[in-house]
Protein backbone atom coordinates (compact mmCIF):
# COMPACT_ATOMS: atom_id res chain seq x y z
CA UNK A 1 0.00 0.00 0.00
CA UNK A 2 1.05 3.46 -1.10
CA UNK A 3 2.35 5.81 2.03
CA UNK A 4 1.66 9.51 2.54
CA UNK A 5 5.51 11.11 2.77
CA UNK A 6 4.51 14.76 1.88
CA UNK A 7 3.02 17.56 4.22
CA UNK A 8 0.09 20.12 3.04
CA UNK A 9 -1.38 22.09 5.45
CA UNK A 10 -4.48 19.44 6.37
CA UNK A 11 -1.85 16.79 6.88
CA UNK A 12 -0.31 18.79 9.45
CA UNK A 13 -3.63 18.83 11.12
CA UNK A 14 -3.30 15.97 13.97
CA UNK A 15 -6.89 15.17 13.71
CA UNK A 16 -6.93 14.88 9.87
CA UNK A 17 -3.46 13.17 9.91
CA UNK A 18 -5.21 10.47 12.49
CA UNK A 19 -8.42 10.38 10.13
CA UNK A 20 -6.19 10.01 7.39
CA UNK A 21 -4.15 6.47 8.89
CA UNK A 22 -7.72 5.24 10.57
CA UNK A 23 -8.50 5.31 6.53
CA UNK A 24 -5.81 3.57 5.20
CA UNK A 25 -5.33 0.69 7.96
CA UNK A 26 -8.82 0.12 6.91
CA UNK A 27 -8.55 0.23 3.07
CA UNK A 28 -5.51 -2.45 3.76
CA UNK A 29 -7.58 -4.86 5.70
CA UNK A 30 -10.66 -4.32 2.65
CA UNK A 31 -7.65 -5.24 -0.07
CA UNK A 32 -6.45 -8.09 1.78
CA UNK A 33 -9.88 -9.93 1.20
CA UNK A 34 -10.24 -8.75 -2.73
CA UNK A 35 -9.37 -10.13 -5.98
CA UNK A 36 -8.03 -6.83 -7.09
CA UNK A 37 -4.54 -7.08 -8.01
CA UNK A 38 -1.26 -5.09 -6.80
CA UNK A 39 1.42 -3.39 -8.79
CA UNK A 40 3.30 -6.54 -7.95
CA UNK A 41 0.97 -9.18 -8.66
CA UNK A 42 -0.01 -6.90 -12.11
CA UNK A 43 4.00 -7.00 -13.13
CA UNK A 44 4.14 -10.53 -11.87
CA UNK A 45 1.66 -11.60 -14.03
CA UNK A 46 2.56 -9.74 -17.38
CA UNK A 47 6.06 -11.42 -16.61
CA UNK A 48 4.98 -14.82 -16.69
CA UNK A 49 3.65 -14.53 -20.42
CA UNK A 50 5.24 -15.62 -23.23
CA UNK A 51 6.18 -13.59 -25.81
CA UNK A 52 9.14 -14.02 -27.72
CA UNK A 53 8.98 -11.98 -30.21
CA UNK A 54 8.21 -8.91 -28.03
CA UNK A 55 5.06 -7.45 -29.98
CA UNK A 56 2.03 -8.79 -27.76
CA UNK A 57 0.29 -5.21 -26.76
CA UNK A 58 -1.65 -5.01 -23.74
CA UNK A 59 -5.34 -3.94 -23.48
CA UNK A 60 -8.27 -3.38 -21.37
CA UNK A 61 -11.14 -5.90 -20.92
CA UNK A 62 -13.95 -3.23 -22.04
CA UNK A 63 -14.42 -0.87 -25.79
CA UNK A 64 -11.29 -1.25 -27.23
CA UNK A 65 -9.40 0.71 -24.71
CA UNK A 66 -5.42 0.23 -23.63
CA UNK A 67 -3.76 1.19 -20.51
CA UNK A 68 -1.45 4.89 -20.78
CA UNK A 69 0.50 6.09 -17.75
CA UNK A 70 0.31 5.99 -13.98
CA UNK A 71 -1.27 8.17 -11.25
CA UNK A 72 -2.50 8.69 -8.14
CA UNK A 73 -5.85 7.74 -7.66
CA UNK A 74 -8.33 10.32 -6.95
CA UNK A 75 -10.35 7.22 -5.07
CA UNK A 76 -7.70 6.89 -2.44
CA UNK A 77 -4.26 9.42 -2.88
CA UNK A 78 -2.02 6.38 -1.83
CA UNK A 79 -3.09 3.97 -4.68
CA UNK A 80 -2.56 4.26 -8.37
CA UNK A 81 -4.63 4.72 -11.26
CA UNK A 82 -3.63 3.13 -14.79
CA UNK A 83 -4.66 5.51 -17.17
CA UNK A 84 -6.91 4.23 -20.41
CA UNK A 85 -7.22 5.68 -24.19
CA UNK A 86 -9.47 4.29 -26.98
CA UNK A 87 -8.03 2.36 -30.01
CA UNK A 88 -9.56 1.92 -33.16
CA UNK A 89 -10.63 4.55 -35.87
CA UNK A 90 -9.89 7.82 -34.52
CA UNK A 91 -8.68 10.06 -37.00
CA UNK A 92 -11.89 12.25 -36.63
CA UNK A 93 -10.73 12.67 -32.97
CA UNK A 94 -6.91 13.12 -32.93
CA UNK A 95 -5.11 15.70 -34.45
CA UNK A 96 -1.67 14.14 -36.57
CA UNK A 97 1.45 13.18 -34.33
CA UNK A 98 -0.66 12.92 -30.99
CA UNK A 99 -1.94 9.31 -31.35
CA UNK A 100 -0.65 6.98 -28.59
CA UNK A 101 0.26 3.49 -29.63
CA UNK A 102 -1.07 0.40 -27.73
CA UNK A 103 1.51 -0.53 -25.61
CA UNK A 104 3.56 -4.01 -25.49
CA UNK A 105 3.68 -6.44 -22.47
CA UNK A 106 7.13 -4.95 -22.20
CA UNK A 107 6.60 -1.13 -22.18
CA UNK A 108 3.89 -1.67 -19.81
CA UNK A 109 5.97 -3.52 -17.30
CA UNK A 110 8.44 -0.79 -17.67
CA UNK A 111 6.14 1.94 -16.94
CA UNK A 112 4.65 -0.45 -14.09
CA UNK A 113 8.03 -0.91 -12.45
CA UNK A 114 8.94 2.80 -12.84
CA UNK A 115 6.30 3.52 -10.27
CA UNK A 116 8.00 1.61 -7.53
CA UNK A 117 9.37 3.96 -5.00
CA UNK A 118 8.30 6.76 -6.64
CA UNK A 119 6.17 9.36 -5.18
CA UNK A 120 2.91 10.77 -6.53
CA UNK A 121 0.91 14.08 -5.99
CA UNK A 122 -2.82 13.22 -4.80
CA UNK A 123 -5.43 15.05 -6.48
CA UNK A 124 -6.69 17.48 -3.60
CA UNK A 125 -2.72 17.42 -2.31
CA UNK A 126 -0.02 15.28 -0.42
CA UNK A 127 2.62 13.47 -2.11
CA UNK A 128 2.32 9.94 -1.52
CA UNK A 129 4.96 7.23 -2.20
CA UNK A 130 4.09 3.81 -4.53
CA UNK A 131 5.28 0.13 -3.44
CA UNK A 132 4.78 -3.34 -5.07
CA UNK A 133 1.50 -3.87 -2.71
CA UNK A 134 0.02 -0.88 -3.64
CA UNK A 135 -3.63 -1.75 -5.07
CA UNK A 136 -3.73 -0.43 -8.77
CA UNK A 137 -7.47 0.64 -10.54
CA UNK A 138 -7.95 2.15 -14.14
CA UNK A 139 -9.02 5.69 -14.37
CA UNK A 140 -8.56 8.65 -15.95
CA UNK A 141 -6.53 11.79 -13.95
CA UNK A 142 -9.41 13.46 -11.72
CA UNK A 143 -12.13 10.12 -12.12
CA UNK A 144 -12.91 7.55 -9.28
CA UNK A 145 -15.12 4.58 -11.15
CA UNK A 146 -14.36 2.14 -8.87
CA UNK A 147 -12.39 -0.21 -11.61
CA UNK A 148 -9.88 -2.85 -10.63
CA UNK A 149 -7.89 -4.83 -12.35
CA UNK A 150 -8.33 -8.25 -11.23
CA UNK A 151 -6.32 -10.47 -13.77
CA UNK A 152 -4.39 -10.69 -16.72
CA UNK A 153 -5.77 -13.46 -19.90
CA UNK A 154 -3.02 -14.17 -22.71
CA UNK A 155 -5.18 -14.43 -25.83
CA UNK A 156 -1.92 -15.60 -28.26
CA UNK A 157 -1.70 -12.69 -29.94
CA UNK A 158 -2.11 -10.29 -27.53
CA UNK A 159 -2.76 -9.79 -23.80
CA UNK A 160 -6.33 -8.04 -21.92
CA UNK A 161 -6.24 -7.51 -18.96
CA UNK A 162 -9.32 -8.05 -16.93
CA UNK A 163 -11.39 -5.14 -14.99
CA UNK A 164 -14.21 -5.47 -12.19
CA UNK A 165 -16.52 -2.91 -10.89
CA UNK A 166 -15.60 -2.48 -7.12
CA UNK A 167 -18.64 -0.84 -5.92
CA UNK A 168 -21.12 -2.80 -4.43
CA UNK A 169 -24.61 -1.70 -6.00
CA UNK A 170 -27.19 -3.40 -3.80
Amino acid sequence: MGKYVGNTESMRDPFVSNLHRIVQEQRKKEFEDSEQLSLGELIEKLKTIPDPKGDKTVEFDFAGTFPTTLESYRGSYCELALGWDVSGYKAWTVKKGEEKNIPTIKQLIKELESAIGKIYHGWKGGDFQMDVDTPIWVDNSGNCNQTAIVDVKDAGWGVFLITKCMEDFS
